[in-house]
Parts: structure tokens; sequence; C-alpha cells
């Protein structure tokens, strides 16, 4: 069941700019606060915020998408995790975040929010990045792991000559196909390893 707040998302897919602008009044201090309390600038939270709110329209731009959470604990775990991937990023030593005092959204949300946005992000990246496979890598790896077909099927429905280049083939489309995923800009948010990223 759709959050109240799923108005905002209408907003930002139809461009309603007083709810747009209802958005950034309501959260936007929100956002100065975690990052001034955190080792950042007011620049660094204009910045922040901007990517977050970015982030979600991409999101929502490329699926359709039901809010069950407040809006303000969805975006909370957003600019956190951005935040949080910086400061790593610029730091040798472990980096421990300082949580807002006046958070007012529960533990569950942000632990729902944690769990099913990572598992989104992962599905979208996925199926963006298998669209970019050659024709003929997607029907082998679909025959593979979604029609659950045995190699000796594969090279039967695709006319390959032996069971030998049904391997390889398979080999050379997943090899690409995992490229194609590490090079994509929002990899490194998927919380994998390069060399696993199954």
């Amino acid at each position: 069941m759709a959050h109240t707040d799923q108005k905002y998302i209408e907003a930002l897919l139809q461009n309603d700019e007083p709810l747009i602008r209802e958005i950034y009044q309501k959260w936007g201090p929100e956002v100065r606060n975690f990052v001034l309390k955190n080792n950042g600038t007011v620049e660094d939270a204009k910045d922040i915020f901007q990517e977050s709110m970015a982030a979600l329209l991409l999101k929502i731009r490329k699926e359709k998408f039901t809010l069950t959470v407040p809006l303000g604990g969805y975006l909370y775990f957003i600019y956190r995790s951005k935040w949080f991937n910086k400061l790593a990023k610029n730091k040798k030593e472990p980096v421990m975040i300082k949580e807002l005092s006046g958070y007012k959204y529960s533990s569950d949300d942000f632990q729902w929010a944690d769990e099913t946005n990572l598992l989104h992000l992962r599905s979208t990246i996925f199926k963006a990045c298998f669209e970019q496979l050659k024709e003929v890598c997607q029907k082998i790896l679909s025959a593979k792991y979604e029609e659950g077909l045995k190699g000796i099927q594969v090279m039967e429905k695709y006319n390959i000559p032996t069971l030998g280049a049904v391997g390889k083939r398979m080999f050379d489309c997943r090899e690409q196909l995992r490229r194609i995923i590490i090079k994509h800009p929002q990899f490194d948010e998927l919380h994998l390893k390069r060399g696993k990223w199954k």
C-alpha cells in the first residue's frame, strides 16, 4: 500500500513545482544538518542532496515505483549512503557516521529502505546492462538461466556445433555482461566485489 508521501513521487514525475519545492524545504535542512555533523560543508550538503534527488528521479523514471515508507526515511537512506561512500573514499581509516538525533522515522523504515533499495538497484542495473549485450548473448544466457535449458538443449536450439562451443559462448557472454556491470556508474552502490558481482 502506498504511503501518503507517494504524492511527492508523482510530483517529481509530473514536474509539479510547488510540491517539489516542498521536498527541498522539508528535507533540505535535514540533509544539511547531517552532512555538517559528519565533517562536511554546506556545499557538500547541497551536492549530496542534489545527487540524492537525481538518484531518486532516475529510479522512479525507470520503473513503476510505489513508496511504502515516509519519503524522509527513504531519502535518509540515499543521502546517508552517498555521504558515507564519499567519506570512505577520502579516508583510509574506518568512517563512523553520526546519526541525526532528530531523525523521526523508525529503524524498521530505515532497514526496509536499505534492503529493498539495494535489491531494486541491483535488479535495475542488471536489467539495463543485460540489454546492452548482443542479441545472441541475451538469448543464450536467457536459455540457460531463465528457461533452465541444459547445454545440449542450448546447442540444439541455437544450432551451435558442439557442447564445447556452447560452454565457450556462455563464458564469453557472462564475461561481457560482467564488464558492462562493473563499468556502470552506480556499480559501487551495489556493495559487490568487482570479481564477484553475481
